[in-house]
């Protein structure tokens, strides 16, 4: 078996019990049961066959990284943390650490991914003079232009009283979140191309009033808007599709809070 530094080494095996046994083989039973399923399987397969070989070899992660929860006094929450706001170099200040057992695995440098996956581009058409209280209206009734259902406390504060200016044409880019994370991160990563306008979300939301299909997720998954304020503060404003009761929900939240998004999610930006 291979190391963590790559060299051979020798493992006395162990007897597994009838009980454990039982337990893994409907743990693999289970793997083999989504990896068939009709509806494909859920989560991302080039992950689970990696796990699944780590198990294979030995190399148990979880055990690996409750010793850096020890010795850097994390909890797991702050650890996760770290990990989505700057993964690179939270491994790379932990190249070697100790597993629970004292052997000592050297963890490469991650890798600089991006946070988000280029999905496509949208057009959206001129628009007038945009006073945002005339169009952001709770109106679920089937006669109603788009359906909003909810308009929350921080929009309402925040944006209500916001007028943008007439605007030509203009171009959106949407991208899925390829990972959690805040919006601080996510911003570092659309740079000078993160900001957008209320009247760009209203445009995409006419072309899904009624939560049809197009470059609005309307799966209840979010889609994510960077958008100056009436104060010219930079908020993050987010729509969803509630499809229980058939209408949008629109909201916004600070960009410095602690709290990310999720994997999944939609990303907007103007296509610089």
């Amino acid at each position: 078996m291979l190391s963590g530094h790559g060299r051979k080494e020798t493992v006395m095996a162990k007897v597994v019990g009838a009980e454990e046994r039982d337990k893994l083989t409907g743990l693999l039973l289970e793997y083999f049961r989504q990896i068939r399923q009709k509806g494909g399987y859920p989560y991302d397969a080039n992950r689970l066959t990696a796990f699944l070989q780590e198990g294979i070899e030995g190399r148990f992660w979880s055990g690996l990284f409750d010793d850096v929860l020890y010795r850097h006094k994390l909890s797991r929450a702050e650890l996760y943390q770290r990990i989505c706001m700057n993964g690179s170099a939270f491994f790379e200040a932990i190249s070697e650490i100790v597993d629970t057992r004292g052997k000592t695995f050297s963890v490469k440098k991650a890798t600089a991914d991006k946070l988000l996956e280029f999905v496509g581009t949208v057009k959206v058409p001129a628009t007038d003079k945009f006073i945002a209280r005339n169009h952001f209206v709770v109106n679920s009734p089937a006669s109603a232009k788009v359906k909003i259902g909810l308009l929350g406390d921080n929009f309402k504060l925040w944006f209500l009283n916001k007028v943008e200016e007439s605007n030509g044409q203009t171009e959106l880019c949407y991208h899925q979140l390829r990972k959690p994370s805040v919006d601080k991160s996510i911003l570092q990563e659309l740079g000078d191309s993160a900001e957008t306008t209320l009247s760009q979300i209203w445009e995409l939301l006419n072309l899904q009033p009624r939560g049809e299909n197009g470059v609005l997720l309307t799966d209840g998954y979010v889609n994510i808007f960077y958008v100056c304020d009436a104060s010219g503060v930079l908020r993050a404003v987010y729509v969803y599709w509630h499809s229980g009761y058939g209408d949008w929900v629109v909201d916004a939240v600070f960009v410095e809070g602690p709290d990310g998004w999720r994997d999944g999610y939609r990303v907007f930006s103007h296509n610089s």
